[in-house]
């Protein structure tokens, strides 16, 4: 897919459109070859909840409104075909998305759309207008020092364990819940973060860190993968306060569970226009087009070792809303990063309380790619997708629920916020994902003996899913009171305590490297990954 600049030149004889032709890099590997189409998509902000809600569903304006997270009425819009100006007045002044019908032949495009099929193309301006894309806004508070950091402390008790071991009633203390971890911390990893960026200065981000009673520790540094850059009146101010929550939750020196792996943040400047008209849709799929572009530079060397962490969606399920070349596109570039061997773990949605229409709906963008029920054509199905929980854990008010669905810390949980240097509270399926995705880097960094078979198997994206589902459990303990709980009685199935993640961890070690050890899930020891079964691992409580 590329982008025109569709206004006219009237000072040029032949009145030709200015083109910009956008990183087409082309690699090929092991007959692996990059789409090398360059693609953008919408904004990210509604995706994580804070104690203060936005009903993204509401329309502020007479037009039908929509975002990542939120649903959008789909009505009849403009669709060109060929070439886009051929109609077009003279004086039109316009940006157009053009999808090749070819993605892997894009020269043609490049020599002015002289002889490319083009399946769809559509001006960015007046599409807009008719769907344009509503946003969430976010307010955090100040940590509470009786609410420190329990995520890691929950997601590491074993099946059957007692939490209260791991809870220190200590008055005051700034952290008063402990975990235990292997230092490799996600070594030798790589995450991609697809998010506009982070506040890179923020502690949580440091270049080194000290383990109580360890060694200083350095850390590979962080590194920024930029996507294409759209014309001025398509970009806007990038949202580092997401991206930074984000982060945190699985690269973060305290909040983190992979903070020893590689971090690599998919910096997108196309953010919101000063125009609303003028919002790029695809700018998600550009960043997803620079991850594949940067595996496949990398390949094979990296195999087994990337995780791409998505916390952003669309929660219409009408393919109206958008082109259907789009969730074509989307799904085709996470096909190619699946061959490749890399993870992908996406997040749900937050729209369980604000939307009656959405609730507990999982055939939304993308969680509908891992739908069990959906044809294999449209699927996608090593993709992860994943919820949120409370402290308590309980499905978060804001998210959907499904047996097939990850589940982890989603809800009122302690992230980095921002430029201030702080921690503070926030939520929603975006920093569960990065929950899941900590936890991945973190198995996957262990040394696993060679004669389980465990470490070559998890290279493999189907068996880190398998893996995944396994590693869910209940745990029984009294409820903890949930500060800033502004929500409606809990009844029904929200009344009940889900299986979430569990890290693997127990007493002295982890079971990934000795499943033998006490606490272990007794049908793990001497199973391949590929066997094992959802919810598994409660069997050990």
């Amino acid at each position: 897919m590329h982008h025109i600049d569709g206004r006219d030149r009237h000072d040029d004889d032949d009145n030709r459109a200015r083109f910009h032709h956008l990183g087409t890099r082309t690699t090929i590997i092991t007959q692996t070859q990059s789409t090398c189409t360059t693609t953008i998509g919408p904004e990210v902000g509604s995706d994580t909840k804070t104690i203060t809600e936005t009903n993204s569903c509401t329309s502020n304006t007479a037009m039908p409104r929509g975002a990542a997270s939120s649903t959008t009425t789909a009505t009849a819009g403009y669709h060109p075909q060929g070439d886009t100006r051929a109609h077009c007045p003279l004086d039109t002044v316009d940006s157009s998305i053009i999808y090749p019908s070819d993605p892997y032949d894009v020269q043609a495009i490049v020599d002015y759309l002289k002889t490319v099929k083009v399946t769809n193309a559509y001006g960015i301006r007046e599409w807009n207008k008719a769907y344009y894309l509503g946003r969430g806004q976010e307010d955090g508070d100040e940590l509470n020092p009786q609410e420190s950091p329990w995520e890691l402390s929950l997601m590491s008790v074993p099946p059957g364990g007692k939490w209260a071991e791991y809870h220190l009633q200590r008055e005051g203390r700034p952290t008063n819940f402990t975990f235990e971890a292997d230092s490799s911390y996600g070594h030798g990893q790589i995450i991609y973060m697809i998010e506009d960026d982070i506040e890179k200065n923020h502690p949580e981000f440091s270049s080194t860190y000290t383990p109580p009673g360890g060694a200083k520790t350095d850390r590979k540094e962080i590194r920024f993968l930029p996507t294409a850059e759209f014309l001025e009146e398509n970009r806007g101010v990038a949202r580092s306060e997401h991206g930074t929550q984000v982060a945190s939750k699985a690269y973060g020196v305290l909040l983190g569970l992979a903070k020893n792996a590689e971090l690599v943040v998919v910096n997108n400047l196309n953010c919101d226009p000063e125009d609303k008209f003028n919002y790029i849709h695809e700018r998600y799929l550009a960043s997803l087009v620079a991850v594949l572009d940067d595996v496949l530079e990398h390949y094979p060397e990296n195999k087994g070792k990337v995780i791409v962490n998505m916390s952003f969606g669309w929660v219409d399920h009408e393919i109206s809303y958008m082109h259907s070349e789009h969730w074509e596109t989307f799904r085709r570039i996470l096909k190619e990063l699946d061959d490749l061997g890399a993870v992908l773990v996406a997040a749900s949605h937050n729209q369980y309380l604000s939307c009656a229409d959405v609730r507990n709906r999982l055939d939304v963008w993308p969680s509908r790619f891992a739908d069990p029920d959906i044809p294999e054509d449209q699927a996608v199905r090593n993709l992860i997708v994943v919820s949120g929980i409370d402290k308590n854990s309980r499905v978060s008010w804001h998210n959907p629920y499904a047996s097939w669905l990850a589940m982890a810390p989603g809800h009122r949980v302690n992230v980095a916020t921002g430029s201030e240097s702080k921690i503070g509270i926030s939520g929603g399926a975006s920093l569960a994902t990065a929950h899941v995705v900590g936890v991945i880097a973190y198995w996957r960094g262990l040394k696993i003996p060679e004669s389980s078979g465990w470490a070559d198997e998890l290279k493999e994206p189907p068996n880190v899913k398998k893996l995944v589902l396994y590693m869910h459990r209940k745990l029984d303990y009294d409820d903890f009171p949930i500060s800033g709980e502004q929500f409606p009685p809990r009844t029904g199935a929200r009344l009940d305590r889900v299986p979430f993640l569990w890290t693997g961890r127990v007493r002295g070690g982890d079971c990934l490297v000795d499943p033998t050890l006490e606490g272990c899930p007794p049908n793990m020891a001497g199973k391949r990954i590929a066997d094992l079964q959802p919810g598994g691992a409660d069997c050990a409580s």
